[in-house]
Order: C-alpha cells, then structure tokens, then sequence
C-alpha cells in the first residue's frame, strides 16, 4: 500500500471517530453531571452550571483529541519521509518517535491541566478524573495511528510494535 494511502487512512478514522466523539457528546444529558458540580451553585443557575460544565468538558476532550491527531501525524509524515530500506536499519525504539511522543504528551498534560483547571463548575477533587479522561482521548487517538499506520520498515521505532506482532521463529 502506498505510504501516504495509510496517513489518509489514519486520519480519516481519527475523523470518524473524532466525529463520532462530538455526537455523543452533544446526546449527553448535561444532568448527569450534577454529581461532579461546586457545591456553591445552587438554584436556578444550575441547570447554567451544567451546560457550561458539559461545554468545557467537550472543549478538553477534543483539544485532546486534536492534539493526539496532530502528534501522530506529525511521526507518521516523519516516518514516511525518512529513507529506510528494511526495519533492521532502524533502532528497537526510535528516539525521533520517544520526542515527538513527549512533546505531545507534554501538550496534552499542559493544555489538558490548563482547561481542566479553569473549569470552575467542577469540584475540586474531581478535576484529576476530567484530566484523566481527557489525558486517555489523547492516547486514545495517539498510539492507535501510530502503532497501526507506521510503514513496513519503521515499524520497529513504535513501543510494543515489534513484541504484539512478532513472527514465532519455529
């Protein structure tokens, strides 16, 4: 298949599924979240109070995702560029992949605590859960497209890779 075909493919999936994301969000009943608001807000202002905590909460979840669709574009152009003839010439864990993968990660974990912390609907100790949630959409659409549309002979440089789908040697 042609190297470019599997970045298309990607990231048409990451599409779908971004999409997918959005519309089931946008069924969520915000009412459902009443567990999770300031116990300040009271009276009329809560039903306010959720919309605005279902608003933010989307905000985070496709700032994350975007963020994982970026990232794995990013190492998945770099990996197609690269000139490489047979995954022997490339290292077990490629140190272009290991930076691209924490510089990305780093983005999620500082605009994920930014947007997460500025939520002031939410009770303080249920901030880390919402961060969590949104950290695992970034991995979510991270690693799948990097693990699964790598080509052929970068295929080694990606974590866990080479041990899901080695060929048994008997």
């Amino acid at each position: 298949m042609n190297k470019v075909m599997l970045i298309f493919l990607s990231l048409l999936a990451q599409l779908i599924v971004g999409m997918a994301l959005m519309f089931a969000i946008s069924l969520f009943d915000p009412g459902l979240l009443t567990g999770f608001l300031n116990e300040n807000i009271r009276g009329a202002a809560i039903s306010f109070a959720l919309r605005d905590l279902r608003f933010d909460l989307t905000r985070v979840l496709v700032l994350n995702a975007l963020l994982g669709a970026f990232g794995s574009l990013v190492w998945l152009l770099y990996a197609c560029t690269k000139k490489v003839h047979h995954p022997r010439e490339v290292p077990v864990l490629s140190i272009a992949w290991i930076i691209i993968t924490l510089v990305f990660v780093f983005l999620a974990i500082v605009s994920g605590g930014y947007f997460v912390s500025s939520i002031y609907e939410l009770k303080v100790n249920q901030k880390p859960l919402f961060f969590a949630i949104g950290f695992f959409v970034f991995l979510a659409f991270y690693y799948p497209a990097t693990f699964f549309a790598t080509r052929r002979t970068m295929r080694p440089s990606v974590l866990f890779r080479n041990r899901l789908f080695a060929r048994s040697k008997a």
